[in-house]
């Protein structure tokens, strides 16, 4: 209800609530602060990057979705004028605890406009073997075609070229999408394929 209301005297009891020990109850909390857009939130939700909630010891692995909600949190920041995820991002593409870690920061890149992003996008467009719909390589290619300029336009062309062919429907696809965005000869023959 909070999310649809933008009630601000709600962004206290809600950054109150960022600590709590359920995962879910964290996750709604970035939510609604990210939807009211109050800039009070700012520090709740700079301190979510690395928040590590009681139940884990020091140096434990935290579970995959603790670093989706720091993630959650990057974005929530990024809509609210600050940079402060950026690190997190940065760190969720190149060790991820988990792919859909990785899916989600190369999410978080196209919402962000991290160009600075673009080197990483392409190492795990190139790397991936299978694209499906929940794969990183399917959206570090989407990624690639949102955020990348011409600076990179020759890695990305052999990166489109290479997985045009890949397994997952999505390879085709982003690979003709990318070929077709950065201009490349090769694009009538992977539109064939594609279609056939």
């Amino acid at each position: 209800q909070l999310v649809f209301t933008h009630d601000e005297t709600a962004v206290e009891p809600v950054i109150g609530v960022m600590r709590d020990e359920s995962r879910l109850v964290r996750r709604c909390a970035i939510a609604v602060l990210e939807r009211i857009g109050s800039k009070k939130a700012i520090p709740a939700l700079t301190e979510a990057l690395t928040y590590h909630p009681g139940g884990y010891g020091k140096n434990a692995p935290l579970r995959y979705e603790e670093y989706c909600n720091r993630l959650a949190a990057a974005m929530a920041l990024h809509r609210l004028g600050s940079d402060a995820g950026k690190g997190v991002v940065m760190e969720m593409l190149k060790n991820p605890p988990h792919k859909s870690v990785q899916s989600m920061a190369l999410k978080a890149v196209i919402v962000m406009d991290m160009k600075e992003a673009v080197p990483e996008c392409i190492r795990i467009a190139r790397g991936w073997k299978y694209f499906g719909e929940d794969s990183p390589g399917f959206f570090a290619l989407r990624a690639l075609w949102h955020v990348a300029d011409n600076t990179y336009r020759d890695e990305i062309v052999k990166v489109a070229r290479k997985q045009s062919g890949a397994l997952g429907m999505h390879a085709p696809i982003w690979s003709l999408a990318l070929l077709v965005k950065f201009g490349d000869e090769d694009v009538a023959d992977v539109f064939k394929k594609s279609i056939s």
